[in-house]
């Protein structure tokens, strides 16, 4: 049994998952989109935040993998950082 954007949404933040070893995430591949499209970057652009490369991007994108560690992490700020200007702006 794999990873898919179904059941990650239906485990807690933190939970071990189906696959040994690996931690769920609560970042979807339309929620990771929708952060991007907000910052208005690209998938290169948004692929630096985080070291990562731009397959990886692609990745969480599509739902063939999702964002772990420290990604997350980056993911939840950049997240606060849009929703703080949404609320100044």
């Amino acid at each position: 049994m794999g990873i898919s954007p179904t059941n990650c949404l239906q485990w807690p933040r933190g939970d071990k998952g189906a696959v040994k070893g690996q931690t769920m995430s609560d970042w979807n591949p339309e929620r990771v989109r929708a952060l991007r499209a907000a910052l208005g970057e690209s998938q290169r652009e948004f692929a630096r935040h985080f070291r990562v490369t731009v397959d990886s991007v692609r990745t969480w994108e599509q739902g063939k993998g999702l964002p772990g560690g420290p990604s997350t992490v980056i993911l939840d700020l950049l997240q606060e950082r849009i929703a703080v200007q949404a609320h100044e702006g």
